[in-house]
């Protein structure tokens, strides 16, 4: 299952103004039953999935052209309320030329901690693009008051990773952060003791990260962080990147 999402990552470098559409995603197949409400802006996508039960969803949405119109990738990762990775859906649109969405075909890749990993195909699933409404959705980015000190992203086999942080009244932050996907890179990254990063609206950059100088970006939104080590090309750059959503802990999980 692919659990990091670095082409949603890359987007990052487009914040700005949200002016988000939003979709829902609805059907039945074989039983199983699909419910997705999805807000997109410069192909960061993130809404919840209502069944069986409302989690948060995260991921990235391409564009690409096809021989009849234009062409969707939506790849989410689905997280419940403590950060614990439940699954990844990756869906394919495409818009016809009068703006029309129609439903190509849909997996989900699911983690179950009993049974392991599997697959559902979806087929002849309904898709429609909802009014916007400002205001909606979990792409808003985070004021002061929706921080937290602790972000994180649970896998099986102690797999996962942190993301965490102490604001000071001036925006600096001091930070500490760790991301161990599945598989066997892992990768880590904190400020020096001598220069904290700074919180610019709801973005902090962070130059000369590591030893390869990338720079480290956290965008943080409502109820996640979104963290991508923008990476500095050359022949000798040997550092593995964090690309990771991590989600908001509260204080009483």
């Amino acid at each position: 299952m692919k659990q990091k999402i670095p082409a949603l990552l890359l987007m990052l470098l487009l914040c700005g103004t949200l002016h988000a559409r939003k979709i829902n995603l609805s059907g039945e197949t074989d039983g199983d039953y699909l419910d997705i409400t999805l807000w997109e802006d410069n192909g960061i996508t993130a809404g919840y999935s209502l069944l069986p039960e409302p989690m948060l969803v995260v991921g990235h949405w391409e564009t690409y052209p096809g021989d009849i119109g234009t062409y969707y990738g939506i790849n989410i990762t689905m997280y419940e309320a403590d950060g614990r990775v439940q699954g990844t859906y990756l869906f394919h649109l495409r818009e016809a030329a009068d703006g029309t969405l129609s439903f190509e075909d849909g997996e989900l890749t699911y983690i179950d901690p009993y049974a392991g990993t599997g697959t559902k195909q979806f087929k002849d699933i309904t898709c429609q693009e909802k009014e916007e409404i400002a205001g909606e959705g979990p792409l808003q980015p985070a004021t002061q008051d929706d921080l937290s000190e602790i972000y994180e992203y649970i896998l099986p086999e102690e797999r996962g990773g942190f993301f965490e942080m102490m604001v000071e009244s001036d925006g600096s932050v001091i930070f500490d952060t760790l991301d161990r996907p599945a598989g066997d890179g892992v990768a880590s990254a904190a400020n020096d003791a001598n220069r904290p990063g700074r919180l610019v609206g709801n973005v902090m950059e962070y130059e000369r990260v590591n030893d390869c100088g990338d720079t480290l970006c956290a965008t943080f939104f409502r109820d996640f962080v979104v963290v991508e080590t923008q990476q500095v090309s050359g022949p000798k750059h040997d550092c593995n990147p964090i690309n990771a959503v991590f989600v908001k802990k509260s204080y009483s999980e």
